[in-house]
């Protein structure tokens, strides 16, 4: 495109210039006319399509009634652009004729002699001071460019339209629809042309119609717009849709058109139901909570919302507390809340920790278990806070610590009585002991006098008698003994160590040789036998006391027969002594056990009926048992069960 050139800088040099001016306008190819104060001029084109003239006077031909009233414009531009038009809607980057220091440039719309609608650019330039008015509108050739230029933005715009996503609607200032979307048709399952000139209305839920036809209202005043979420019938049943509405208006201001898009946004809406839906849960949650809850800013400590334990628990006001800050209302302790800080920062959250709350009317402590985390409320970051009152399980704690050691002192009081207990009645056992052997020793000495003095003085009646007085007198030595091994049981401090059993079965063994030896008895040993908890003294005098057993009740003319052996399960080791005695019936075998309970007389098999009583606390004393297993004349197996070291 040529270039219009506007020079000159007096009323003088203006004659020239025009002179100028016009043989270069008027060889133009375009269609051009520029006037300057009353004077146009404009070139072969512009006069074909205006029917002016190449060149006159406005005050001749009256630009008001003539000139503009031919080429009259349209209400508003259509745009306000500067220089080569790189903002342009519908020509962007093309250069247009213009003077080289034009201040501004407009595009508007127009009509020409016969009416049609014409582009025209008008330009404002200065010339040495004076404003001058250009203009280079290409009228014609603007009009083809822009017929051209609008069937390939249509063809584009239309192509767009087709791809679009999102629902794309037209419809009149009724409600009939004027233009539907491929995807708007596609969603609905219709034709578009069942849809045009139709109105939009019977697709809408009846319960949303009344709150559509009032945002569609708006749209009367500026900025003409407006915002609609409706639900409507569709191929996949009730959809919620958002509409942002934009009106056309006519030259006098009235809805001509209306242009909406939309997009389905049910997921968007399920989503914000569950949000509010579980909202309401928290609230109802955060209300009814027997923990005390609060919410406030992580930032300032202010307090957002607190529930209604806490304002029970703490005897205020929700309004005396919320809007202000913990620091302030002196709700912690500053030791705890540094803590609390400190841990928030390094771990995002808090569980249980120990916490003191003060009540600020009593100003008495609540003791409980803290609990917070981080979370995030209208952008800011925000902490939720729960406190498990346990003052009262403190208290009771207290109580519980202090009565704690009120048994603790009677405990040690008792046990201090019952070991003075202990020690007296160890020293009785042991005067009684001494006492009671005083005058069985005195028969033991007068009797093996009589037996070593006066034998020959005695017949065999005299001398039967002397044995029974001295055998009596050995058995009532040998029952104080173990009445008093008993006695030692019952109050004797075991301290149960891994011991092994092996070494115990050795000397258990080694104390019963001579009866072994003058019973040609036969002892079996496994040497294999586990280490076991017991206290080493004990268990031995548990072993004698069985093998002794073993040894003595055997029938007459039967060598006795011992085996040891061992096995061990689930923690515990068991060590059987099984013999081929006479054997315990099945119903007596709880009384074997009893203090002085015998099943055959002291002529038959000698004892003091006390031995299995001794086996039977011992092991009950270090924590382990004895079982029976026998039948008459097939022996007894004595198993021990105790603790696997």
């Amino acid at each position: 495109m040529n270039r219009c050139y506007a020079i000159g800088a007096t009323e003088s040099s203006f004659e020239l210039f025009w002179d100028a001016f016009a043989q270069n306008i008027c060889s133009l190819d375009g269609i051009y006319a520029a006037w300057i104060y009353r004077r146009t001029i404009s070139n072969t084109a512009f006069v074909k399509v205006s029917a002016f003239s190449n060149s006159f006077d406005v005050e001749d031909a009256s630009i008001s009634n003539s000139f503009l009233k031919q080429f009259r414009l349209l209400d508003k531009p259509w745009a306000v652009i500067k220089r080569n038009f790189s903002n342009a809607h519908l020509f962007a980057n093309q250069t247009f004729p213009q003077p080289d220091n034009a201040l501004s440039v407009f595009l508007l719309p127009g009509y020409n002699i016969d009416g049609k609608i014409i582009l025209t650019v008008i330009a404002e330039a200065e010339l040495s001071g004076m404003l001058l008015e250009c203009l280079p509108g290409m009228f014609q050739n603007i009009v083809e460019f822009s017929n051209l230029k609008f069937k390939e933005t249509d063809s584009n715009y239309r192509l767009l339209i087709e791809n679009q996503n999102e629902l794309i609607v037209k419809v009149d200032s009724e409600g009939r629809f004027l233009f539907v979307s491929p995807t708007y048709c596609k969603l609905f399952g219709l034709d578009s042309s069942e849809l045009i000139g139709k109105s939009y209305e019977p697709l809408i839920h009846p319960d949303d119609r009344e709150s559509t036809s009032v945002e569609v209202q708006k749209l009367s005043t500026y900025p003409h717009t407006c915002y609609i979420e409706q639900r409507a019938k569709t191929v996949l049943g009730w959809r919620w849709l958002a509409w942002s509405d934009k009106a056309i208006l006519d030259r006098k201001g009235n809805i001509y058109s209306i242009i909406g898009v939309g997009r389905d946004i049910t997921d968007q809406k399920r989503v914000e139901h569950e949000l509010t839906d579980s909202e309401m849960k928290f609230q109802k949650a955060f209300r009814n909570s027997p923990n005390l809850m609060l919410i406030s800013t992580v930032a300032e400590g202010l307090i957002l919302d607190i529930n209604d334990k806490f304002v029970s628990v703490l005897n205020l006001k929700r309004e005396d507390l919320i809007g202000k800050t913990t620091s302030e209302i002196g709700l912690y302790k500053t030791a705890h809340r540094s803590e609390m800080v400190s841990r928030l920062m390094n771990e995002g959250k808090i569980s249980d920790m120990e916490f003191v709350l003060s009540d600020m009317k009593t100003n008495q402590e609540r003791h409980g278990l803290f609990s917070a985390e981080l979370i995030e409320l209208n952008g800011e970051r925000c902490l939720v806070s729960i406190f498990n009152d346990i003052t009262e399980l403190k208290m009771a704690q207290k109580e519980l610590d202090n009565y704690r050691v009120h048994l603790e002192g009677l405990v040690e009081q008792r046990t201090a009585r019952i070991q003075e207990v202990n020690d007296e009645l160890d020293r009785f056992a042991r005067s009684v002991s001494h006492d009671l052997k005083a005058p069985l020793r005195v028969l033991q000495g007068f009797a093996n006098a009589l037996i070593d003095d006066h034998t020959a003085q005695l017949d065999e009646q005299g001398l039967t008698y002397l044995q029974r007085i001295n055998k009596a007198t050995l058995n009532m030595e040998e029952l104080i003994d173990d009445l008093l091994q008993y006695s030692r049981l019952t109050s004797l401090e075991l301290n149960l160590s891994p011991i092994n059993a092996n070494v115990a079965i050795e000397r258990a063994l080694n104390a019963v040789r001579g009866e072994i030896k003058s019973g040609k008895a036969v002892v079996l040993v496994n040497n294999d036998l586990p280490e076991v908890m017991s206290y080493m003294p004990v268990l031995v005098q548990v072993l004698i006391n069985l093998i002794s057993n073993s040894l003595k009740f055997v029938e007459k003319g039967i060598t006795p027969k011992i085996q040891i052996s061992s096995h061990c399960a689930n923690g515990k080791a068991f060590i059987s002594i099984e013999d081929n005695g006479i054997g315990i019936p099945e119903d007596k075998r709880k009384r074997v056990f009893e203090v002085f309970e015998r099943l055959h007389g002291v002529e038959s098999y000698p004892g003091t009926g006390i031995g299995l009583t001794i086996v039977k606390k011992a092991m009950e004393r270090m924590g382990g048992k004895i079982i029976i297993k026998s039948a008459p004349e097939k022996g007894t197996i004595f198993e021990l069960e105790m603790q696997s070291a």
